[in-house]
């Protein structure tokens, strides 16, 4: 299914099931979204590109749904943008995501029970937001703003992150709730901003036993995780000038790359 629309906007408020075809979408006005259903295993199983933005119509629906496909989002001036009644975040089930818009915020809602890949989350000026509710493992490829907050949260589930850029002097937040570990396959880089990690679970550096920076920040704050690191020659490799750990239990192994202006570890091994 494939429907474009030029000088206006698109509002698709009953569903759309597609069967096992692709579904695609285009507007240079809004697209508003009610619900797409394919079970296309395809990486175009929908795609949906907006010169504005792409908006939730408000129904407690899924939005998209393509279990085994790949869900692709491009807009404009936001995706999923918070705030009212009919204007929420984009409830997605898909095997891949990727959801990059020009300038604006992107909120997104990923209930699929099976593993997610996000390969890419990126706006120019906006805030990043996306939750893993469904329960599946959740991997982040890409996620940059040019100048916002990022938040990735996954809902007893782990959460792994490769690239992870925020404008200068901004937050990201890396949060598993219930449950879950973080694994560090690259770099998590806020400029002077906070990086702020809440994990039950462990935080660990996937690439193992190597030098490359894990996180750049002004300010890192740790709490609540079981263990960080695996052992002195396998742990977290930080730039920051403020380290604050707080609860948990379980050891931490760090290397600060020159020195810390301010520590406070009330870390437990336990």
């Amino acid at each position: 299914i494939s429907l474009g629309l030029v000088g206006s906007e698109m509002c698709i408020r009953d569903s759309i099931n597609a069967g096992t075809g692709d579904i695609s979408l285009s507007a240079t006005g809004d697209v508003t979204l009610g619900g797409l259903v394919t079970t296309s295993a395809s990486a175009t199983a929908v795609t949906v590109t907006s010169a504005a933005e792409i908006i939730d119509a408000g129904s407690a629906d899924t939005d998209i749904t393509a279990t085994s496909g790949t869900v692709d989002l491009n807009a404009g001036t936001g995706i999923g943008i918070s705030g009212s009644a009919t204007d929420t975040d984009i409830e997605i089930s898909a095997d891949t995501i990727a959801a990059d818009t020009t300038n604006g915020n992107i909120n997104i809602d990923s209930n699929n029970a099976n593993p997610v890949t996000v390969s890419s989350l990126t706006t120019g000026v906006g805030d990043i937001n996306f939750e893993q509710s469904g329960g599946g493992d959740v991997s982040f490829t890409t996620v940059t703003t040019g100048d916002g907050t990022i938040q990735l949260r996954a809902i007893s589930s782990n959460l792994t992150v490769s690239t992870v850029n925020t404008g200068n002097d901004n937050q990201i937040d890396l949060i598993t709730d219930t449950s879950g570990d973080l694994r560090i396959n690259g770099s998590v880089n806020a400029g002077t901003g906070t990086v702020a990690i809440n994990v039950p679970g462990r935080v660990d550096d996937v690439a193992g036993a190597d030098t490359g920076l894990d996180i750049v920040a002004g300010t890192l704050n740790v709490s609540n995780t079981t263990n960080i690191g695996t052992d002195i020659n396998d742990g977290l490799n930080i730039n920051v000038d403020v380290l604050t750990i707080t609860g948990g239990s379980g050891d931490a192994f760090i290397t600060e790359a020159d020195g810390l202006a301010a520590v406070s570890y009330t870390h437990l091994r336990a």
